[in-house]
């Protein structure tokens, strides 16, 4: 069986700056090294319409299974690919993973409409289960990790997925994503501004729960070992010439000691990169160290300049570490990269102007301002279906997760 796996089309133009794919790269290396016959279209790097480039792609390999998937934010080139690959073959098993269908799966999936399977969590293993099984002729439906649809309903397999061993599974798979095109284009993230820019996970999970925030690898925090990590930056530098890395980890700096580990072995490298930081966690000491092993940029998740916001998101940090955070990191000369959003459940006109004064007296820090999005899998998302601010959630997430007031 030939398998097809669609990046779906996030730039508005060919050439455009995009987040890498590292999920989908990661489910491709896993179907690789299983030994399954796959093919990649990464829609990001070709002209042709999208039904178009699906269709000379499903044809010219006898395709019979299609993967996608993504974040919830991106349903219409989700959505997209799906349309076009039932219209090129009615009988076309498809599969959709990644955090839209994680955070919300019955939601997602009736959003979605034309996915047969929804892959809940990571997929690294699910999916090869569930192609190996459509390998023997077998129902993929018994897979813990699966949705299907019976009839109206959609329900999910019984069983626990198994648990993604960080340090087990291969590197992502690089080659036929478009690589090599998107690392002629410039981040269009604040503090980095270089060619060959490229992300790397080092951990996944994260043990906070702030109520704004979802988590497609989970609340559990895995550490991938920095003997894994470098020789993935060794194979990176010989091959794509890299020049800034992205350490795309929700959280880099829960565990300070991997921190510093991470610097004495990075700094011979003398390559740029970027990471993201709690409050909390900095010290000038920290950020000397940093600066050393060439960390040119630091992303923080601030959010609020008054400490009732802070309270009521869950964030465990309060504005006077946010001050003496970013006052070190700012005069060590690193770049800061954060956002102030507005519109939580607790926010008031005093509360918001607080932030808002606070965000004038500090332009040093170039932060940016956002409305707070409730996004599936949240907290907000619970308490606004549960209060009835969102009375369709399939169509809150058609119409692309607006925001709206809390």
């Amino acid at each position: 069986m030939n398998y097809l796996v669609v990046v779906p089309r996030m730039v508005s133009k060919i050439g455009d700056f995009y987040q890498f794919p590292q999920g989908i790269a990661y489910i491709t290396s896993a179907m690789t090294r299983a030994g399954l016959n796959i093919f990649k279209l990464n829609l990001n790097h070709i002209e042709l319409p999208v039904y178009e480039a699906i269709e000379n792609a499903i044809c010219s390999n006898n395709i019979g299974v299609l993967l996608t998937g993504g974040l919830t934010g991106q349903y219409g080139a989700i959505r997209a690919v799906l349309d076009s690959a039932k219209r090129v073959k009615k009988d076309l098993i498809t599969v959709v993973g990644g955090g839209i269908v994680t955070s919300a799966p019955a939601y997602a999936m009736q959003a979605l409409e034309l996915a047969d399977y929804g892959v809940i969590g990571e997929g690294e293993l699910v999916v090869c289960d569930l192609c190996n099984a459509l390998e023997r002729g077998e129902s993929p439906r018994t897979i813990p990790g699966i949705m299907y649809k019976d009839g109206l309903k959609y329900v999910v397999a019984p069983g626990q997925p198994k648990v993604v061993d960080v340090n087990s599974i291969p590197f992502p798979d690089y080659d036929g994503l478009g690589l090599e095109e998107l690392l002629k284009s410039i981040p269009n993230y604040i503090g980095m501004s270089d060619l060959n820019t490229f992300p790397i996970i080092t951990s996944r999970g994260c043990p906070f729960n702030c109520t704004f925030c979802f988590h497609p690898s989970g609340q559990k925090y895995r550490q991938r070992s920095l003997d894994s990590v470098f020789s993935e930056i060794d194979y990176l530098l010989d091959n794509y010439n890299i020049k800034f890395i992205s350490v795309q980890d929700e959280l880099f700096s829960y565990d300070i000691d991997r921190v510093r580990e991470f610097c004495g072995r990075i700094k011979p490298y003398k390559i740029k990169w970027w990471a993201q930081f709690r409050v909390s966690d900095i010290t000038a000491e920290l950020v000397d160290m940093l600066k050393d092993a060439h960390c040119a940029s630091m992303g923080f998740g601030i959010e609020s300049a008054d400490n009732r916001i802070l309270a009521s998101m869950r964030k465990g940090i309060a504005i006077e570490q946010t001050n003496t955070a970013l006052e070190i990191v700012h005069h060590a000369g690193i770049g800061i990269q954060g956002c102030l959003i507005f519109g939580d459940v607790a926010e008031t006109v005093e509360t918001a102007t607080n932030t808002l004064d606070w965000w004038k007296k500090h332009p040093q820090y170039g932060l940016q301002l956002s409305m707070v999005v409730t996004y599936p899998g949240t907290a907000l998302f619970r308490y606004a279906c549960g209060n009835g601010l969102i009375q369709d959630p399939v169509q809150f997430i058609k119409d692309g997760c607006p925001a709206f007031k809390l």
